[in-house]
């Protein structure tokens, strides 16, 4: 069922439980992309549980015909099974649950960690997040398979996040932070944990994002915002989570069958703060190359402009910086270029025309062409992506 279709007519409105924490952005961004579907197509009475497991215990006395839930403690699981009635899960916290599932595709996000990570220069990694829940190994998964296909790994420090701020593990992750080779970058689970990896950075006198360069997943803007150095964030698009698993909800109450396997919603983007901007590029004259590309790729900037900007020979710096970046400065002015297009697309209505111009574009068809080659997806399929998810039911 697309966004725009109509919703078959029943004869009742179905009540269905939405089970969430919203204490998080992530959690309100799913809630957000449940309320939009239900805007749309108007097709339940819903019963929202929002305030975190322990305020859920009128669920069990209130008669309801679906769910959708984030909060998959057993209790609440044992409920849904005792009702029998359709359930969409949103959590990717556990990997044992019978329910279908619309999740983030935390591989996905590790993978868009690594590489963001290897374009700003960095040769040493870390991860830092908690083995008890299952999303902390999809990222840890993601993160580590892409730097080993780029010929990198990283060390791990595993952590319970009901663990994180005990006087004992302060201690242990400052000392694991002093030992790592520097500069180095850090991937961490969540917001809770980067901000605890900004601490005892702040507390042993490593500089970030100079010495270690932090991104966590998950981006409540808030938190982020409240560390001792602001966080870089991977966005992970939860409003198209919470839309996708409406969609599915709604198919399953007209008695469709439910999706074989998770569906997964991939990252939107990376935002970034203070916490991870700085390059790890120990050349000066390719960081400042490296520099003026980000910053000035879709002015539009061409290879001759970088060049004539640093003072050094045209061959010596297009091998240094192919080394160290990992692409040729035309090709990183063109994936800048792309990076950009990506944004506008998912956060805009602009029209195409509009979108290849701000990126440094002429014709709207160039821009259209080499979106194509460089992301698999035409930039009308990329804006649907964006928006409302990878994968549909139909």
């Amino acid at each position: 069922m697309g966004e725009g279709s109509e919703p078959a007519v029943r004869a009742t409105r179905p009540r269905v439980a939405i089970v969430l924490d919203n204490s998080f952005a992530h959690g309100r961004g799913v809630l957000g992309g449940i309320l939009r579907y239900v805007r749309i197509h108007e097709p339940w009475t819903l019963l929202a549980f929002l305030h975190g497991p322990q305020f859920v215990s009128q669920l069990f006395d209130l008669p309801f015909d679906a769910a959708i839930i984030g909060l998959p403690n057993e209790n609440i699981v044992q409920l849904m099974r005792a009702r029998r009635v359709p359930v969409i899960n949103v959590s990717s916290a556990r990997d044992d649950l019978e329910f279908p599932s619309v999740q983030t595709d935390n591989p996905a996000a590790g993978r868009m960690a690594a590489g963001y990570f290897i374009e700003r220069g960095f040769r040493h990694f870390a991860y830092v997040g908690d083995p008890n829940h299952a999303f902390s190994k999809g990222r840890l998964g993601g993160f580590s398979a892409e730097l080993e296909r780029r010929g990198s790994s990283c060390m791990v420090y595993d952590s319970p996040v009901n663990k994180v701020a005990s006087e004992e593990t302060f201690v242990g992750l400052a000392g694991w932070l002093k030992a790592l080779p520097k500069p180095v970058a850090i991937f961490a689970s969540d917001e809770l944990h980067g901000w605890t990896v900004v601490g005892n950075c702040v507390q042993a006198s490593l500089h970030v994002p100079e010495v270690v360069s932090v991104l966590v997943a998950g981006d409540d803007a808030l938190v982020c915002q409240c560390a001792d150095v602001p966080l870089s964030a991977v966005d992970l698009a939860g409003d198209q989570v919470g839309f996708l698993a409406a969609q599915w909800l709604d198919r399953l109450l007209e008695g469709d069958a439910p999706p074989a396997t998770p569906v997964l919603v991939p990252p939107l983007r990376i935002i970034t703060r203070q916490s991870s901007d700085a390059l790890a590029i120990p050349i000066p004259e390719v960081a400042a190359a490296a520099r003026l590309i980000r910053k000035s790729a879709c002015d539009p900037l061409n290879v001759a402009d970088v060049l004539s900007a640093i003072p050094v020979g045209r061959r010596w710096l297009e091998r240094e910086y192919k080394r160290l970046v990992g692409r040729t400065i035309y090709d990183d002015i063109l994936h800048q270029r792309i990076e950009r297009g990506k944004i506008l697309l998912g956060e805009s209505n602009l029209k195409l025309a509009i979108v290849a111009q701000r990126c440094g574009f002429a014709h709207a068809q160039h821009f259209g062409t080499l979106f194509r080659r460089l992301t698999g997806l035409t930039p009308a399929a990329y804006r649907r992506t964006a928006r409302f998810g990878a994968a549909t039911p139909e």
